[in-house]
């Protein structure tokens, strides 16, 4: 289990660089689904009462021919489907993947109160997410060729393309924006 954002960070990092590395994908917006499946997950959509969960049990192995599933709430739309499918990755890289819970039935849904997360562990899973959708360096680089071409970098703005450049929402990239510290509170 991490203890810190950095651990965080490099976690990311180094799971979005491997899956870069094998499958060459230079394109910003990852292909999350691609991503999850190649970490042996199958990525399902149902109604559901959450965003999403994982479930991680060997008892899986015989009807899915994997022990890792990703459910996703099938009435969510586009973009938030794909974050709730890196905020579910966050939490198998950064706790569920550890020897001790292999072959164990775990089941994790998001704890929320009120719109506000309850636990550490699910700021650490979107904070995860939001780096394997958004990397500072290609968010860097939209910044800078947004400035090179003229265009606005104000908060809205950079919200707005980041949207289309890496398919998140708007509110996503804005957290993104602050996270990184390249933006002002407008």
């Amino acid at each position: 289990m991490v203890n810190s954002y950095k651990e965080v960070q490099e976690i990311a990092l180094q799971k979005l660089s491997e899956f870069e590395q094998q499958h060459l994908d230079k394109d910003n917006a990852l292909d999350i689904v691609t991503f999850a499946e190649k970490q042996g997950f199958i990525v399902l959509e149902m109604p559901l009462s959450e965003s999403g969960l994982i479930i991680i049990s060997d008892s899986l192995q015989e009807n899915f021919k994997t022990k890792k599933l990703i459910i996703i709430n099938e009435r969510d739309f586009a973009l938030r489907k794909r974050f709730t499918i890196a905020h579910e990755l966050g939490h198998y890289f950064l706790r569920l993947q550890d020897e001790e819970l292999q072959g164990k039935h775990i089941a994790l849904r998001n704890e929320k109160l009120n719109g506000i997360y309850k636990s550490q562990e699910e700021k650490y899973a979107d904070y995860f997410a939001s780096i394997l959708l958004m990397p500072g360096k290609k968010v860097l680089k939209l910044y800078e060729d947004r400035i090179d071409s003229g265009k606005s970098v104000r908060l809205y703005d950079m919200a707005t393309a980041m949207s289309k450049e890496f398919l998140v929402s708007k509110p996503a990239a804005v957290v993104r924006l602050r996270q990184l510290g390249m933006c002002e509170n407008e």
